[in-house]
């Protein structure tokens, strides 16, 4: 009998068995980054007798994040052609230049990049070229 009552409680441990099961969800969230304009941007410009634009950027307010900036000097008109500079995240001095016959409002846009996508609205100053 004594081995029968050792053989049951010794059976009876073997078989024990435990499982455990759960999870947990962590929140989740997601935004994105709307890549503002920048704030300021200082400079001269001047045109020469031989019709060209020339704009010196003497500084301009760099923008959170961004990895690149790009400048776009366009001549005045409904289709206008446009010379265009990539500027580094560091940089904020440069000297850009449009050969051109046109007289009026250029405009000139400054706009923020991180990595490849651009910002919505550029920073825009309208420069006159008398006639």
């Amino acid at each position: 009998m004594l081995l029968l009552v050792a053989g049951t409680f010794l059976a009876g441990t073997a078989l024990a068995q435990a499982s455990f099961t759960g999870g947990a969800n962590a929140p989740v969230s997601v935004g994105t980054y709307d890549i503002p304009a920048s704030t300021s941007l200082t400079g001269t410009y001047s045109c020469d007798n031989r019709r060209t634009m020339t704009v010196n950027i003497t500084g301009f307010g760099r923008v959170d994040r961004a990895t690149g900036y790009t400048l776009t000097l366009a001549e005045p008109g409904t289709n206008p052609a446009a010379t265009t500079q990539q500027l580094t995240a560091t940089q904020t001095t440069t000297t850009i230049t449009r050969a051109t016959t046109r007289t009026g409002n250029f405009t000139l846009n400054l706009t923020a990049r991180v990595g490849t996508w651009t910002s919505d609205t550029p920073l825009t100053r309208t420069l006159t070229r008398p006639a």
